[in-house]
């Protein structure tokens, strides 16, 4: 399988198939991150960018509203997965 064609997201669950992780798991992530992208896409588009379409490109403005955006979205993904994986290592302890 060649790596350099695969997308960041698809890397990923197959490194944490390679490392010997869940597959379930891997497929959950990867699920969660197509729903992450797909929920910013649509409040960031709406919230950011007017629907004048007056220029070809992207404006300064929108530019720097979509990229706070986003940052909100990523920053409160993190936090969420973060609290996951305590939460995860905390049940997989107490199965041991």
């Amino acid at each position: 399988m060649n790596v350099n064609n695969l997308s960041p997201t698809q890397y990923i669950v197959l490194q944490n198939s390679k490392d010997g992780l869940n597959e379930e798991k891997a497929r959950v992530e990867l699920d969660s991150m197509k729903d992450l992208y797909q929920s910013f896409m649509s409040t960031c588009y709406q919230r950011c960018l007017t629907m004048k379409f007056a220029a070809p490109e992207i404006q300064s403005g929108e530019g720097r509203c979509l990229h706070r955006c986003v940052q909100r979205y990523m920053h409160a993904y993190n936090v969420i997965g973060e609290v996951y994986d305590k939460e995860y290592t905390k049940i997989e302890e107490t199965m041991e």
